[in-house]
C-alpha cells in the first residue's frame, strides 16, 4: 500500500463545515489512488477573498507551515476559481485542490458503471471549461498556433474547442446507454 499523502486542511471554523470537511479528505482515501494524510487543520471565517481564496496572512501561515513541514498538498474545503488555486501555489510551492476538485476526484474513483463513469467525464469537463480561458491569462506567453496567411489559433481556443467536442461526444455515449436500457427494459 502506498505511503498517505500528507495534506493541509483548510476549512471554516464553525464545527459542521469542520466536520464535514475533514471526514470528506479521509474518505477519499478508501478508494482512490492517493490517501491523504491531515498533518494541520487550518481555520478560516471566510474563504472567498480575492487573490487567495483566503486571507493574505492566512495563506503566509500556511506558506510558512508547508515550508517547514514537506506537505504535499493544501485541500481547501471551498470553490476556488484558476486564479486563486494558482496564486496559492505559487505562494506556498504546494499543489492545491478546491472542494469540487476533491469531490470530482472521489467519484470518479467510485463509478462502477458506464452511465456513472460517463456523468463523472461530463461534470470534469464542466469544471475545466471555465478554468481553460483562466489559466490561458495566468500562464505567460500564449502559445500561438501558424496558420495560412499568418493567421493563427491560440493554444486556449483549440483546448476550449476540444472540450466542447468532448462535451458532445459524452452527451451523446449518454444518450445511447440510456436508450438501450429502456429498448432492453420494453422487450421484457
Amino acid at each position: 500500500m502506498n505511503k498517505p499523502t500528507k495534506v493541509v486542511l483548510v476549512s471554516y471554523p464553525d464545527s459542521f463545515r469542520f466536520d464535514e470537511g475533514k471526514s470528506l479528505v479521509e474518505s477519499s482515501g478508501i478508494s482512490t489512488i492517493d490517501s491523504y494524510q491531515i498533518v494541520k487543520i487550518f481555520t478560516q471565517k471566510y474563504l472567498n477573498h480575492s487573490e487567495y481564496g483566503l486571507g493574505a496572512g492566512k495563506a503566509e501561515e500556511i506558506k510558512e507551515f508547508v515550508k517547514g513541514s514537506k506537505v504535499a498538498k493544501i485541500i481547501v474545503d471551498e470553490h476556488l476559481t484558476s486564479k486563486q488555486i494558482h496564486n496559492l501555489e505559487k505562494l506556498t510551492g504546494a499543489q492545491v485542490i478546491d472542494r469540487e476538485r476533491l469531490i470530482l476526484d472521489i467519484f470518479y474513483s467510485r463509478a462502477t458503471t458506464t452511465e456513472a463513469k460517463l456523468q463523472i467525464q461530463l461534470a470534469e469537463i464542466k469544471y475545466q471549461m471555465p478554468r481553460v480561458r483562466e489559466n490561458a491569462k495566468l500562464t505567460s506567453g500564449s502559445t500561438e498556433r501558424a496558420g495560412k496567411g499568418g493567421m493563427g489559433e491560440y493554444s486556449v481556443d483549440v483546448k476550449f474547442r476540444d472540450l466542447k467536442r468532448q462535451m458532445s461526444f459524452i452527451k451523446k455515449s449518454y444518450r445511447m446507454q440510456n436508450e438501450s436500457v429502456i429498448f432492453i427494459m420494453n422487450k421484457d
